[in-house]
């Protein structure tokens, strides 16, 4: 029992690291991964709802060496991401070292069991800066041609220039790195995760097809946000979008749970009844 401890104890010491940098990340002023700390909550309702499973694949104790082909590499890579203070690849190493550590200790029973979990816990890794500033490109300029043509289509007179919005009045409204929309992306990713890792009664291509969705979603309820206030810009003037801009950022998650929950229902409703004849 005490030696199957050990590479447990491995793992938390390899973590102590990179706990600080995690930290600092989820309280960096971007606010790309505010939502870190509930991740670990969350991972951990996720595996207490399949506790009886995680009992019953887990009682085992007779380890699985294939394990070694995904422990190995795992912590090879983790190794190599420390010495270069790589953090982010080291903590994408530690998750995959964590999986391969419960099928070496427990068989591949156990890592199937514990595979939602474990995956949901990647949404608290912080991603690569340079991966970020690229992301808030796109997606800037993605969100100005998208909100711009929706904008015109409705006869508004509003048109694209570079990052910003030109109103009718000549005033124009910038698209900045908040607008691009990547923090609530990533959150209500992360969001869209959690309900197709919880909807246990569903089918596993349901399950899939919600969480498809998650993207899509989030990126549709920060164009209705951009939307939204370059129509308040057009009404009021550009000053007033001020007063807005923060208090939008609600409409953004707003919108995407009534679109989650709606979908969720929508697939519940084609959902076979347990026991019935196919």
């Amino acid at each position: 029992m005490k030696l199957a401890l050990l590479p447990l104890l491995l793992v938390a010491a390899a973590f102590a690291p990179l706990a600080p940098w995690i930290w600092s990340r989820w309280q960096a002023p971007d606010g790309f991964f505010s939502h870190g700390p509930l991740v670990p909550f969350a991972a951990a309702w996720l595996a207490w709802s399949r506790r009886r499973e995680l009992a019953e694949a887990c009682a085992e104790r007779r380890g699985d060496w294939r394990a070694l082909l995904l422990a190995l590499p795992s912590a090879a890579l983790l190794l190599a991401a420390t010495f270069a203070r790589v953090d982010s690849p080291a903590a994408f190493a530690l998750l995959l070292l964590a999986a391969a550590l419960a099928w070496l200790l427990h068989g591949p029973r156990c890592l199937k069991a514990l595979a939602v979990p474990l995956a949901f816990l990647s949404f608290a890794v912080p991603w690569p800066m340079e991966f970020l500033a690229d992301a808030v490109q796109t997606l800037k300029q993605l969100v100005v041609t998208a909100s711009s043509a929706l904008l015109a289509a409705a006869g508004t007179g509003i048109r694209a220039a570079g990052s910003y919005l030109v109103l009718p009045s000549g005033e124009r409204l910038l698209v900045d790195d908040e607008c691009s929309g990547l923090s609530s992306a990533i959150a209500l990713l992360a969001l869209g995760a959690f309900m197709a890792g919880s909807a246990t009664t569903l089918s596993a291509p349901r399950r899939l097809l919600l969480l498809a969705l998650a993207l899509p979603v989030a990126l549709a309820a920060n164009l209705v946000r951009v939307v939204a206030l370059a129509s308040i810009g057009r009404a009021s003037g550009a000053a007033a979008v001020d007063g807005w801009h923060d208090a939008t950022n609600a409409l953004v998650y707003v919108v995407a749970i009534v679109a989650f929950v709606s979908a969720e229902r929508l697939l519940r409703r084609g959902e076979p009844a347990a026991g019935a004849a196919p």
